[in-house]
């Protein structure tokens, strides 16, 4: 295969995460993946609340890559729910994309040595690209309400575990303020029809994944006001979850596609959750609140009529 991006190809991968997904890193993504990416893609708001093993984090990893190999001047932010954590997640796919894939380490901004450099230290992972793009990891930091991202600039933030994250007025004046990076105007729109910052693939973005919860927690009035931006029409919002079932039903035609999940994980879970966290985790679904193993409307619907409160002797 090619080792190095042309020019050509470099504008096709850009209107096609998928082909780029393909050609690049070698990932036959399967069809729930696909439509992810193309999400993640063209959508400048996106939530993610995907059940267990369907790759929400390897996604992130993929559109994060591609983003800063396509795209210069780019800085793609990745914060988790803790530091060590996020720098495993993605770092790690980085790492062996760079040593297994040619074209992916023709891009990386080379040491003199021929090693592809990066800074590993206590607060920072970050990965250089020849085009002046990087991918930075920082710790939450939610001990000092997000102070420590305070001072960073992206144009593209990745938030993961958003349903665990510890202070969410921390989370929506630190973390999510920092995608702010003006846009290399070369990538600017000739008819001016909307701002650069607007632009569907150019733009800057906004994605947060995270483990669908009771519909009490805070994450869920977002979740829902995306949704009603969707039902209204918006082209920058999207609300995506899928199941294992959604890789499952393909491995008669495709049993490739067994690598992208952990059916033996998952049936732990089922088996050693409660149902409504079983359902959460695994499917993806966010669900009312709960009494242990026993749903909330199965609990309710277990109680004796109310009895009368008695206001005096009779």
């Amino acid at each position: 295969m090619d080792t190095k991006l042309t020019a050509m190809m470099v504008d096709d991968f850009l209107h096609d995460p998928v082909l780029a997904a393909k050609v690049i890193l070698g990932i036959h993504c399967p069809p729930h993946m696909e439509v992810a990416l193309w999400s993640m893609w063209t959508k400048k708001f996106v939530i993610d609340h995907s059940g267990f093993g369907t790759g929400k984090t390897l996604r992130i990893a993929i559109v994060a890559l591609l983003r800063a190999m396509l795209m210069r001047n780019r800085t793609e932010l990745f914060i988790s729910r803790s530091f060590a954590q996020a720098t495993h997640q993605m770092h790690q796919p980085i790492r062996d994309w760079t040593r297994t894939r040619p074209i992916v380490r023709s891009q990386m901004k080379l040491s003199s040595t021929g090693r592809a450099p990066g800074v590993y230290s206590n607060d920072t992972w970050e990965t250089p690209f020849a085009n002046g793009s990087i991918i930075r990891t920082v710790p939450p930091s939610f001990g000092s309400s997000g102070e420590r991202v305070a001072g960073e600039d992206c144009t593209d933030g990745y938030f993961d575990e958003v349903t665990k994250y510890g202070d969410y007025i921390a989370f929506a004046r630190q973390m999510l303020t920092r995608v702010r990076k003006p846009v290399d105007p070369a990538y600017g729109d000739a008819t001016h029809v909307r701002p650069l910052h607007d632009d569907p693939i150019f733009g800057r973005h906004f994605f947060m994944a995270g483990t669908a919860k009771y519909t009490w927690h805070p994450m869920y009035s977002k979740v829902e006001a995306y949704r009603e931006q969707v039902k209204g029409g918006s082209t920058q919002h999207d609300v995506i979850t899928f199941e294992s079932n959604d890789i499952v039903r393909f491995f008669g035609t495709h049993p490739e596609y067994a690598e992208f999940t952990d059916l033996k994980a998952i049936k732990d879970l089922e088996v050693s959750l409660p149902r409504a966290e079983a359902e959460q985790e695994v499917r993806g679904r966010w669900t009312k609140d709960s009494a242990g193993w026993y749903s909330h409307a199965d609990v309710m619907a277990a109680r004796r009529e109310c009895v009368p409160i008695l206001i005096g002797r009779e």
